[in-house]
């Protein structure tokens, strides 16, 4: 999703696999949509499909791994047709075979994935199982507007995160930063964020708090461009003279 429709313009966020979004505008080869998150931006129009209801579908699965290859046919020596992030939801048209999940793709077609690449537990996660649903997602590239596991902005990773906690956050750092569900406290517990920035009105930066003065994150600095762990007291994010931004809060939601 860009800020103006033109492969030059600066990316504003990302339009997932599979999610409905609604068209807001028009012009040449664009269309203006807007993310179930608010978040509105430019897309290629090839990029959006009508949406087309299958009547048989059985019930909705979503990816769970952090790449999940779809196949138009059932074999893997013919290669995927693409592969889905994680937490994409995919409508279930078929079962019954041992090792294949048949699915209904956006533009009508029918598409392949293996067992096991689906779940289908409404069980969301718990603020006490955090540490280990995020572990998986280490390494991840920093991506710019990225919110999958492809690549993620800082805000992109907490709203993925939140959303499986069940919780939806606005898309970027400032805006999740006031939020007024969450209330700002002074010592923070597993699953709590952190938020840095020029001052209380240009936050730029958002984490999620582990435990003993380390938070997971993913950022461009440090010569470090991928989701990793860092501490509180690393200088980059200390407040210090020399570090990354001056303004540090914490805040809570009510998970």
């Amino acid at each position: 999703m860009r800020k103006t429709p033109s492969l030059e313009a600066e990316v504003v966020s990302q339009a997932l696999f599979g999610e409905t979004v609604d068209q807001n505008g028009e012009e040449g080869d664009w269309f203006l949509v807007t993310t179930p998150d608010q978040y509105q931006g430019w897309v290629p129009s090839s990029s959006v499909a009508a949406v087309l209801t299958d009547e048989s579908a059985m019930q909705r699965g979503q990816t769970t791994r952090l790449s999940v290859p779809l196949y138009c046919q059932k074999t893997i020596r013919k290669g995927p047709l693409f592969q889905l992030p994680f937490g994409v939801f995919l409508e279930v048209l078929d079962m019954s075979d041992p090792l294949w999940i048949a699915v209904a793709l956006p533009d009508g077609r029918r598409g392949y994935v293996q067992k096991g690449t689906l779940s289908f537990s409404k069980n969301r996660v718990k603020r006490e199982d955090l540490y280990h649903f995020v572990s998986p997602f280490l390494g991840i590239p920093y991506l710019w507007g990225g919110r999958s596991s492809f690549g993620f902005d800082c805000s992109g990773f907490v709203q993925m995160v939140f959303a499986e906690m069940g919780m939806l956050l606005p898309r970027d750092s400032g805006d999740q930063y006031r939020d007024l569900r969450a209330k700002r406290i002074e010592n923070p517990v597993l699953g709590d964020l952190i938020f840095w920035g020029e001052s209380e009105k240009k936050i730029g930066h958002v984490a999620i708090f582990l435990e003993e003065g380390k938070f997971i994150h993913t950022s461009s600095r440090e010569h470090q461009p991928w989701l990793r762990i860092s501490k509180l007291t690393d200088l980059a994010w200390s407040t210090q003279e020399g570090s990354a931004y001056p303004y540090r809060s914490f805040h809570r939601f009510p998970l």
